[in-house]
């Protein structure tokens, strides 16, 4: 009896032992994965500068209409808090919004040279959001996709400037007329052009029964009842 509970006594020990150990182990893993991720984020929070350039005054009060644009210019330039958690989701909003930002371009600046550049931004920041959230979060990556980010906003706000100004230019004194000219030109044109094409095709057709008629009158002409005669 005294051999099972002294053999009970050593297991236990063992036991309480190992768990011991192992539990000691996982909390240093984790305050070593606390430290590096703290490093990460810091890293992060000191680069985290999205400095773009801004709207002329003139060219904001044009945009007044495209609302989710300026809410997202706003909250990017805000740092989230110093912690992992805060900038996955501060990025993931981001990427939410810019996924709508294409469905909401005002029509008078929905042209290609700004939604290709809509469609850049909404790429790499999808390339951020999958950095950001990854247990180890490549800093230099990072750092380089925000250098993306920041120049795809810099080429959509100068197109949005250069389209304002380019619809700010007043039409010069008849040049309405021109355009409505060259453009009934044109519809001449393609009109003759379109005719040309169908009596091409129809002269193939043409010419077939014209061969045919020339051909009979030559038989009839070989056939004279004076070559008859000379024939008898």
């Amino acid at each position: 009896m005294k051999y099972f509970v002294l053999v009970a006594s050593v297991l236990t020990g063992l036991f309480v032992s190992c768990s011991a150990d192992k539990k000691q182990k996982e909390l240093a893993d984790r305050e070593q994965a606390e430290k590096i991720t703290d490093s990460i984020v810091n890293a992060i929070y000191n680069q985290w500068n999205f400095t773009y350039k801004a709207l002329t005054p003139e060219t904001k009060s044009q945009t007044n209409d495209w609302q989710m644009w300026q809410s997202f210019l706003q909250d990017i330039k805000q740092k989230p808090s110093k912690s992992a958690s805060a900038f996955i989701a501060k990025v993931d909003n981001l990427t939410r919004i810019s996924d709508d930002l294409l469905q909401t371009v005002p029509a008078h600046l929905n042209q290609p040279q700004i939604t290709a550049r809509l469609n850049n931004l909404n790429t790499n920041l999808k390339y951020l959001n999958t950095f950001i959230s990854l247990q180890t979060v490549p800093v230099e990556k990072v750092r380089n996709i925000q250098q993306y980010i920041i120049s795809d906003i810099n080429g959509i706000n100068e197109q949005i400037d250069e389209q304002v100004r380019v619809q700010k230019i007043p039409t010069e004194k008849g040049e309405i007329e021109m355009i409505e000219f060259v453009k009934d030109t044109t519809r001449r044109a393609n009109f003759n052009f379109e005719n040309q094409i169908k009596q091409n095709q129809e002269a193939p057709k043409l010419n077939r029964e014209g061969n045919t008629k020339v051909k009979e009158s030559e038989l009839r002409l070989e056939t004279t009842p004076d070559k008859v005669q000379q024939e008898i």
